[in-house]
């Protein structure tokens, strides 16, 4: 592990997430390509995978087999980790793959078993037969939070400047000039270049644009959605790039935090959990509905990290979205009529983020436990009328009874006192100017 990371606070990361079970492996993404280092952290990095007793098989008809091998053997002859679709072309008929429709689902066979990466939506003429040098220049930005301006040349060379990270480094905000900085050396050429990877980014949903207001202020900012807007001038956000908090406020008594997760039993113990990438994920998709959803101001009574994220709703209302690694947490504590939906604006992010993750949407929704269990929860049942709590003894039931704070998530709001309100958020609003 490269001093200089654990020294600017890599070990706070890794900390993070030991009590809840989970493993972050360091790795050192700045040895040089083809060194005998990295060549020795590969090793080190597989022998601890393989002893998670993770293993995953696939099935391959021997001609795609064939297919796949040919394109590693020229992408290597080549030096680089993507070929054209032109010279896919070629590769395909010379092992008679004729037409270009069976190339085209040869294609997107392989990459639906992870082999290749193939995206025609958005970049139809390149074929990642390697995906490392990408994910190398996502690491490599995401270091630059952690390494001093002076050992930046190990990200890039000549490394970026301080104008060109401050906005990155204080807000998770980048330009397309700074991703061509760091990618330059790595992946981009006259066939692949930093707008493609912008592109590429922004249909995955790892960022979203976001189109300056005002060139005084980066507060003046609002998210876009134009795909043909391609100004350079735009910046991108990065929710990953951000720093953990610290600390989180006091939640509120008068509207309880909902907690979404999916449900996993296992001889008759029941815990939580979510799928691994879901929060930065639902954060761009809401971020992506610009005419309810935009970005907070700055101040301590908001959150900006990459595992706690405070929004603006409906031009009024601010709601915190905290990633708690076995579920979401959802904190609001304004009119107790517009819960329900909050929720929903939530729960539709959430559900196009396990579908890009290809994950079932089987999620749940739930409390956590009045009692003094920190690992006890209440999840709400189907008709979420009523809830179980999932170990105490007796068994509490935070929907019944007179307290609606919990059940204001999920009452009728055409039913409600104050649903013209929350009915009128719904019409067309413009977003806010802050960021």
């Amino acid at each position: 592990m490269n001093k200089k990371l654990v020294n600017e606070g890599f070990n706070n990361l890794i900390k993070q997430n030991e009590d809840e079970g989970s493993i972050i492996f360091p790795v050192n993404t700045l040895l040089p390509a083809g060194s005998k280092e990295r060549e020795e952290a590969s090793v080190d990095l597989c022998t601890t995978i393989s002893h998670c007793r993770v293993a995953m098989t696939i099935k391959l008809p021997i001609r795609l087999f064939t297919f796949e091998i040919s394109l590693q053997l020229r992408a290597k002859k080549k030096q680089q980790s993507f070929l054209t679709k032109e010279e896919v072309i070629e590769i395909g008929k010379s092992l008679q793959l004729d037409d270009e429709s069976d190339i085209d689902d040869a294609l997107r066979y392989l990459h639906n078993v992870t082999i290749i990466l193939y995206y025609p939506a958005v970049l139809p003429n390149i074929i990642f037969v390697d995906p490392e040098p990408i994910l190398d220049v996502l690491s490599r930005l995401i270091a630059i939070r952690y390494v001093n301006h002076k050992d930046r040349n190990l990200i890039a060379n000549p490394p970026p400047s301080p104008d060109e990270t401050r906005d990155f480094i204080k807000y998770g905000l980048f330009k397309e000039d700074l991703l061509e900085i760091i990618g330059k050396q790595r992946i981009f050429n006259k066939n692949f270049e930093s707008s493609h990877m912008i592109d590429l980014l922004k249909h995955l949903n790892i960022i979203a644009e976001v189109e300056n207001k005002g060139e005084r202020e980066k507060t003046h900012l609002r998210v876009i959605t134009d795909v043909k807007n391609k100004e350079k001038k735009n910046d991108y956000f990065f929710p990953c790039a951000l720093p953990s908090y610290n600390k989180l406020n006091p939640a509120s008594k008068e509207v309880r935090p909902l907690l979404i997760a999916w449900k996993i039993c296992n001889r008759g113990t029941t815990t939580l959990a979510i799928p691994q990438g879901l929060f930065p994920l639902t954060i761009v998709h809401l971020l992506e509905k610009r005419d309810i959803v935009d970005f907070c101001p700055v101040g301590k009574e908001y959150y900006r990290y990459h595992d706690a994220m405070s929004l603006c709703v409906y031009e009024k209302y601010y709601i915190d979205i905290i990633n708690c690694y076995t579920h979401i947490e959802i904190r609001f504590d304004d009119c107790k009529a517009s819960c329900p939906e909050i929720c929903e604006l939530v729960t539709e992010a959430i559900k196009r983020s396990s579908k890009d993750l290809n994950v079932d949407d089987h999620h749940i929704f739930a409390f956590k436990c009045p009692s003094k269990n920190e690992q006890c929860y209440c999840i709400a049942k189907e008709d979420k009328s009523s809830a179980r709590c999932i170990q105490c003894r007796p068994k509490c039931d935070v929907l019944k009874g007179d307290d609606d704070s919990y059940s204001c998530w999920f009452k009728n709001r055409l039913s409600d006192p104050g649903a013209a309100e929350v009915a009128s958020l719904a019409g067309p609003v413009q977003p806010t100017e802050s960021l």
